[in-house]
Order: structure tokens, then sequence, then C-alpha cells
């Protein structure tokens, strides 16, 4: 079992990152200019391995690679770093570059990652418990509860 927003399972490799400071955030963030203000449009966003004895880019020959440490977004300051890309808020001029997130549920399953304990494992099962119906009567915000991202866990990992 792994350590509860402690561990995380690499996008490339697929092998675990044992400790975030091992670890960086990867996306993609390319420049639009419509109508005279500048967008950036962020996506494609990945945790990876990143240390000395394993490199897992995705991105590593685009102009638009953006990488950032995980460790960044799992200390006290993980929900502002988190909800800076969605808008960098009204506290900023209105010159700056806005954000844009292009596809909104790779971010959020990103976001649960680093939010949700139990989920970035959970997640390697919901296929499995789809198709044994174990999500059946759950709503929105009970399907992806700490409870049960844990019993997907307990349940399915021994399979």
């Amino acid at each position: 079992m792994l350590k509860p927003l402690e561990q995380f399972i690499c996008d490339k490799c697929k092998g675990v990152i044992e400790d975030p400071k091992l670890g960086y955030v990867e996306y993609l963030g390319e420049l639009s200019e419509p109508i005279g203000k500048m967008i950036q449009i962020r996506s494609g966003f990945k945790i990876v391995h990143n240390s000395q004895e394993k490199s897992c880019y995705f991105y590593k020959r685009s102009v638009e690679q953006k990488t950032l440490p995980l460790s960044d977004f799992l200390n006290e300051n993980k929900f502002s770093m988190i909800y800076s890309y969605l808008d960098e808020g009204a506290i900023l001029s209105p010159e700056r570059v806005s954000v844009q997130i292009k596809n909104i549920r790779e971010f959020t399953d990103f976001a649960r990652r680093l939010c949700i304990p139990y989920y970035e494992e959970a997640r390697c099962y919901f296929d499995q418990a789809i198709a044994d119906e174990f999500f059946d009567g759950a709503n929105e915000f009970h399907v992806y509860s700490v409870q049960k991202m844990q019993q997907i866990v307990e349940e399915y990992s021994d399979k």
C-alpha cells in the first residue's frame, strides 16, 4: 500500500515515487493571444520521477514544458498552488497572463491525486471497481471520499 499523499505512481514508468523530493509535476503551458490579451493554456499534467537515478519526463523536448518539484504541491501551500493553476486571482493586475485549463477533468484528476488520501492508489483499481459495481448508489461527493478511496485500496490491492 502506498503512503497516502507521500508516495505517488510515476505517469511515465508506472514505478513508485518513494519520496516527493524525487518527483516532479510536469505540464505544458502554451501562450495564446486572442484579441490583445495573453492566455496561458495549461494541459498534460503529469507526476513523474526526477532524480539522478531516474528521470521520466514526458515533454523533455517541448518548449512548452513546465516543471515544478512535486514537494511544492504537498506542503502548507498546496491549495494555493493548485488554485493558481485555475485562476491567478483578483489580486494580480488585469494585464497579467490569464490561465485556461485545456481539459478540466484531467486537471481535477491531478488535483485529487495531490489532495485526497488513498486516491493515488485507488485510481489503479477504478476500472475493476466499476465493473464490480462498487460505486453503485454513491453520489458525486461520496464517490471520491477518503473512506471510499481507502475501501477500494483495501478491497482490490490484494487481488
